[in-house]
Order: structure tokens, then C-alpha cells, then sequence
């Protein structure tokens, strides 16, 4: 099982972008989310049947990437109504796309709880899931940044998530994240600190392993090398540019090295 915690430090993003993230979360065989940005109200209907007829269609919208404000079209309107299916308004959905959200995380939560050991991959976008379930991972978290996070953010974060979906600390034994300094430093906090959650039960993560990504890792020795190398960058600069404008070049040089690199 993936656990993962995504950051992202752009300002909130538009209407298609929240419903595409808010369609990962209503789609369990893909990731789960948690959006705090959604703060829409529900609205206290009278016909509880109606109320489950109208979430059924907003979670097909979502799970389509169909945007609310396309309710409006009066041909796509017209299409259902023929179809015997009349569609509920823009403003109802927007009503009650809180409550799908809600009922989505207690699903989730109720999945997640006391399961098995997991790891947890944070702010990083390509999750593969496990041998056995390639295309299965959670999206437990996601927060809109107005500045670089910072070591303490890391830390309370995922202990957060961990007291809030009742994932059992001891089985918290595997970190990915990329090399930045304040995420090696969170890792490290994470270890070495004890926490209180929300049931008031300290834990630590004394089995805990961290590991940055081996890309980072790859970019670190390679800008350490640059450093020490500066007229062999500079030649594979001048050699990339020769090469870039011209693909018959490019494929010449390739072939008269292939025999020499092997």
C-alpha cells in the first residue's frame, strides 16, 4: 500500500484542476485526497432520495472531469431531459460536493485504518504502488504552499496524517522523498522525536527508514563534479548545442560512440 503526502506551492488552481484532483479521490481504484480548499456548504434538503440522486451524478461528473459550470449548457441539458434524466443545478452541485468529499474520506479512512506496514512517499509524482498492486496508491494529503515547507511542517504533517487515518505507528516503516534539505532534516525529526496524537497516545517512529531519491542523488554528484570539472561541462554544453539543431548530427555522433562505450 502507498501512502503518499503531496505539497504543492502554486496558488490554488482552477475549477478543472480541483474537480480532476477531487475525481482521484472519488475513484478507489486510482488515489485518495484529502482537499482542505474545498469549504462549500451543504444544503439541508427535504428529500433525503433526491439528496442521493444528486450526489450519485456529481460523482460521475467528477469522475468524468466535467466541470459544473457545462450544467449550464441548455443543449447538454435538453440531451438529459430526453434521456429521462434531468440534471441536477449548477448550484446544487456546488452544494453538495462537500458531502461527497466527506463521505469519500470516511470510506477512505475506514479502508486504511490498522492496516499493515506501509511507506510513505512525499511530494513526489510518480507512484508505481507495489509489485503485486502496480496501479493502486493513495493521495492522503495535498496542501496549497505560500512558501517552501520547512523541516517541522514535514514532520507534523505526516504524523498528522498517520493519527487522523488510525494507520498504526509501528507499521510506519519506510520514507521516500526527494533530497531536499528540509525533508532530510523532517526524516530525521521524525526518527529521533516522540508524538502526541489526537487520542493522546505518544509514539515514536523508531523503525523508520528514509531514502531520498536516487535522481536527486544522480543531480548532487553531478553538479559536484561540474564544480570541479568546469571546461568538461563547458564542452558538453558547446557539444549539446552543436547537436540540438541538427538530428542527423546528433544521430551520426551517437553511432561513431556507440562502439566505443561498450
Amino acid at each position: 500500500m502507498n501512502l503518499s503526502i503531496s505539497q504543492n506551492s502554486e496558488a490554488p488552481v482552477k475549477e478543472s484542476n480541483r474537480i480532476k484532483r477531487v475525481n482521484q479521490a472519488m475513484n478507489c481504484n486510482e488515489c485518495f485526497l484529502i482537499l482542505p480548499v474545498l469549504k462549500t456548504t451543504i444544503s439541508k434538503s427535504k428529500n433525503p432520495i433526491s439528496h442521493y440522486k444528486h450526489q450519485f451524478k456529481i460523482k460521475a461528473f467528477i469522475s468524468a472531469d466535467i466541470p459544473f459550470s457545462k450544467l449550464r449548457n441548455k443543449h447538454l441539458q435538453k440531451l438529459f431531459n430526453n434521456m429521462k434524466f434531468p440534471l441536477p443545478s449548477e448550484t446544487s452541485c456546488r452544494d453538495l460536493e462537500k458531502k461527497v468529499y466527506e463521505n469519500s474520506m470516511i470510506d477512505i479512512k475506514n479502508y486504511l485504518s490498522n492496516r499493515n506496514e506501509f511507506f510513505m512517499i512525499v511530494d513526489e509524482t510518480s507512484l508505481k504502488g507495489l509489485a503485486n498492486k502496480p496501479d493502486i496508491s493513495y493521495l492522503v494529503c495535498c496542501d496549497f504552499l505560500e512558501k517552501s515547507p520547512n523541516n517541522n511542517y514535514i514532520k507534523n504533517k505526516i504524523s498528522g496524517v498517520i493519527s487522523y487515518f488510525n494507520l498504526k505507528p509501528e507499521n510506519f516503516i519506510l520514507l521516500l522523498s526527494d533530497a531536499a534539505s528540509y525533508m532530510k532534516l523532517g526524516g530525521l525529526k521524525l526518527k529521533n522525536e516522540s508524538f502526541n496524537f489526537d487520542n493522546g497516545k505518544i509514539v515514536h517512529f523508531h523503525k523508520l527508514f528514509h531514502i531520498t531519491c536516487i535522481v536527486h542523488l544522480y543531480h548532487n554528484i553531478t553538479g559536484k563534479i561540474i564544480s570541479h570539472y568546469s571546461n568538461i561541462n563547458e564542452l558538453i554544453i558547446s557539444i549539446n548545442i552543436a547537436l540540438s539543431k541538427c538530428a542527423s548530427r546528433k544521430k551520426l555522433y551517437k553511432n561513431s560512440l556507440a562502439t566505443e562505450f561498450l
